[in-house]
């Protein structure tokens, strides 16, 4: 059992540490999609010192993209991969129905914890593929997008 919680460890540890691979103008929306996940994990182990707790956490109706522990704060993120060209890149996140699913997904982890319960934020992801420079995308971070009394 430990020798596999070891093998499993250094396996993400591993992973997190390499940077993602370049992005691809020929990827699919879902590979493209996989690929700002990455990048959020990337980003948020290696340049904010966060800990992964999960990946595409299903529960309470919804999905969770990253879920992580900064300082002594649990984060919700939602990861949103756009065109560079999208006009309006937040229209997914205002999206009531998407929302109500990411909070009842957050809801169910969080109650699934022990107490005392951390401090909870919700943060939005955006993660633009530059066709210039395939090697880095934009990443903006937006924290606490979401109140919690929503």
């Amino acid at each position: 059992m430990l020798q596999s919680l070891r093998t499993a460890v250094v396996r993400t540890l591993g992973v997190l540490n390499r940077r993602p691979e370049p992005w691809n103008e020929g990827w699919t929306a879902k590979e493209t999609g996989d690929w700002g996940e990455a990048w959020a994990a990337w980003h948020y182990f290696n340049e904010r010192g966060a800990a992964i707790l999960a990946r595409n956490w299903h529960g309470g109706g919804g999905e969770l993209d990253l879920v992580l522990r900064e300082d002594w704060t649990l984060v919700f993120v939602e990861v949103k991969t756009r065109n560079p060209s999208d006009p309006e890149p937040l229209a997914a996140v205002r999206d009531s129905r998407r929302r109500r699913h990411f909070r009842a997904a957050a809801d169910a982890y969080f109650h699934g914890l022990s107490r005392p319960r951390p401090k909870v934020r919700f943060d939005v992801l955006l993660i633009t593929p530059d066709p210039s420079n395939p090697e880095k995308p934009q990443i903006d971070c937006l924290t606490g997008v979401f109140g919690t009394e929503e």
